[in-house]
């Protein structure tokens, strides 16, 4: 790749006139100026225009004389590379913090979250390793982006988003989330982008990945092309296939059981979700609204934009004011932080469902990236940059302003009697350690509530699909490892449902806990005896592992 930039510059140098031309029709202009010169000989500077294409180039000198034009061949070590350039003030990425440019430019180490507490794994980002340049290049030469958009930042990042993943254009990364990954390797075993990048380069795409590698082999992309960019993890993360902007979950009643309707409900929540963002002067938004800086960019393949799998640069302001009329994807991304969980339950005799409860606070519980500093890997919490405190006269205009544009939230009247949750008092449980998970009973009203109800534990994948069931009790339960063990496949997480129903108004409750074992190790027996079968005011039942209330 080639491209010409245009541009004039005439100087004389010993009574000879010099001009500095650069030919072609690249949008903006270069300029050229000798900076040094002794005798005939003279050193020339070049300086791009801010809309540059980014790209390798290669450089030649013409010289006209009396016996017409003589150019000089083309030569390899003369060739350079153009990047988009944070340190350059009229540069659509230009980002004025000196420490902020060190880590999400220059840094090549980074961390990436996959537990609330902080916990997760350091990734390699290697955006200076010999060849990864070159590689990413091929990747917008992959895309057939033509040549005249590579100067735009934005468009690079929504060709990057795309060409990540494999799931329409053959890009860098397929995605599997199952527990075979015979024909590949696994996505826990990568530790940098570095390899997959060379792989691609050299194989084509590279089996397998998730949402985290997905992000750091993106970041990897957008550091070395000189954007600003820096790996998300959203917790409690939405996924909203209906378009709404709200999480819909269906429960068949079984008997006196609900039951997720994996058929019926499209909607789901993903323990975490891992995405990029990239810092953007967004130029192509309005200038009043004040939408540049960071952006979301993601590449996990999970809905489609414009025809292809790939999602951003969406601006984080326009997320947390709830304007969601700017490209690109903000509904979607809004969905995924702030959506309320709509829960209903399937009437089996009419066919018609009815609203149970609303949940306004499990999306997009904490988001958190690494914090700025060199191998400074502790965590940043970044989720007021994405939303307003829960319940804040901001949140509520936020919500109102999304509403406007998209199907308006529905009124639920919550003072039904019971109130129910299900928490864990330990802030970090290890696989072979013991812990307590404790269900929490409210009652809002004056009159007397009887309870009775089950609880359901699977095990899942970090996506929250259902792996396999482990446990359905009533009554006095004993939980042993070895009941749970042989269904954890790779990822070590454990899904609580308690199911519940106030006897008195005929009041169905549902509460849902995901438990996130730490370390491979499972040798443990725990279990628990509790029963329940009250008249309730305020009620805190504690248990180990898992607990159920009291049915007939």
């Amino acid at each position: 790749m080639s491209p010409s930039p245009s541009g004039i510059n005439t100087y004389m140098l010993n009574g000879t006139k010099i001009i500095i031309s650069f030919g072609g029709s690249q949008t903006g202009n270069w300029t050229g100026r000798i900076i040094q010169q002794q005798g005939d000989a003279c050193v020339v500077g070049i300086t791009p225009s801010a809309d540059a294409i980014i790209g390798k180039y290669y450089t030649s000198v013409a010289v006209i004389g009396s016996n017409g034009i003589s150019r000089t061949q083309k030569d390899s070590g003369t060739d350079f590379y153009l990047l988009f350039n944070a340190w350059a003030s009229n540069d659509e990425v230009y980002m004025p913090n000196e420490e902020e440019r060190q880590e999400y430019v220059m840094n090549e180490n980074g961390y990436i979250y996959q537990e609330e507490s902080g916990d997760g794994r350091q990734w390699y980002y290697g955006q200076f390793v010999e060849g990864i340049l070159d590689a990413c290049i091929k990747i917008l030469d992959d895309s057939h982006m033509p040549l005249v958009n590579r100067g735009d930042a934005v468009k690079v990042c929504r060709i990057g988003s795309a060409m990540m993943n494999s799931q329409d254009d053959r890009g860098v990364l397929v995605g599997n989330w199952s527990d075979d990954y015979s024909l590949g390797t696994a996505p826990t075993f990568w530790i940098g982008s570095d390899q997959i990048l060379l792989q691609y380069v050299n194989k084509g795409p590279v089996s397998f990945a998730q949402c985290w590698v997905y992000a750091g082999t993106f970041n990897t992309f957008l550091r070395c092309l000189g954007i600003p960019a820096r790996v998300i993890t959203n917790f409690n993360s939405a996924h909203d296939n209906t378009g709404n902007i709200v999480t819909d979950l269906v429960f068949n009643s079984v008997g006196n059981v609900l039951e997720l309707n994996e058929r019926l409900t499209r909607d789901s929540i993903w323990n975490y979700h891992c995405w990029n963002e990239a810092y953007l002067s967004r130029f192509d938004l309005p200038a009043y609204q004040n939408l540049g800086g960071w952006q979301v960019v993601d590449s996990t393949p999970q809905e489609t934009s414009d025809g292809y799998y790939r999602c951003g640069p969406c601006s984080v302001k326009a997320i947390k004011e709830g304007m969601l009329g700017y490209q690109f994807d903000a509904p979607f991304v809004f969905a995924e932080v702030n959506s309320d969980v709509y829960k209903y339950k399937l009437n089996s005799q009419t066919g018609k469902t009815e609203l149970l409860s609303v949940d306004t606070t499990y999306v997009g519980m904490k988001i958190l990236t690494k914090s700025i500093g060199g191998n400074n890997y502790g965590p940043m919490d970044i989720t007021g940059t994405y939303k307003y405190p829960e319940g804040s006269s901001k949140d509520k205009e936020t919500m109102k302003n999304a509403g406007r544009t998209y199907k308006a939230h529905l009124q639920y009247d919550d003072e039904q009697g019971v109130e129910m949750t299900l928490e864990i008092p330990q802030k970090r449980v290890k696989i072979g350690q013991n812990f307590q998970m404790a269900v929490v009973f409210r009652n809002l009203s004056e009159d007397t509530r009887t309870i009775h109800g089950l609880l359901v534990g699977s095990t899942i994948y970090y996506t929250n699909i259902q792996r396999a069931q482990f446990k359905q009790e009533t009554f006095d339960v004993v939980v042993l490892a070895q009941n749970y063990m042989p269904k954890l496949g790779c990822q070590s997480s454990l899904r609580f449902v308690v199911t519940a129903k106030s006897m008195e108004n005929n009041q169905d409750l549902m509460a849902i806990q995901i438990v996130n074992l730490k370390s491979p190790e499972l040798a443990f027996a725990v279990g628990l005896e509790v029963s329940l079968f009250t008249q309730i005011k305020n009620v805190i039942i504690f248990f180990t592992v898992s607990a159920v209330i009291w049915s007939q």
